[in-house]
């Protein structure tokens, strides 16, 4: 989530509609989370992470995400 004023336009106003970032957060009560790390951050604001999947490789952390750059399209709904 972030400030709703610092959002461009073209996000609908929707503060949770941040997507160019992807995250890792923790939380040892499911209601208090926990920022951890950044995965990945795009380009821009219309570089977006979906759909991550993570599994535990040894010592590593491997995250799979579907990932969309500042040339992707997007199609109204």
């Amino acid at each position: 989530m972030r400030n709703i004023n610092t959002m461009p336009p073209d996000r609908y106003g929707l503060a949770d509609n941040q997507r160019s970032r992807l995250q890792l957060h923790f939380s040892t009560n499911m209601v208090d989370w926990i920022f951890a790390g950044m995965v990945s951050n795009g380009e821009t604001e219309n570089c977006s992470r979906h759909y991550a999947s993570m599994a535990i490789d040894g010592g590593d952390l491997v995250v799979l995400s579907r990932s969309g750059d500042q040339n992707g399209r997007t199609t109204p709904t």
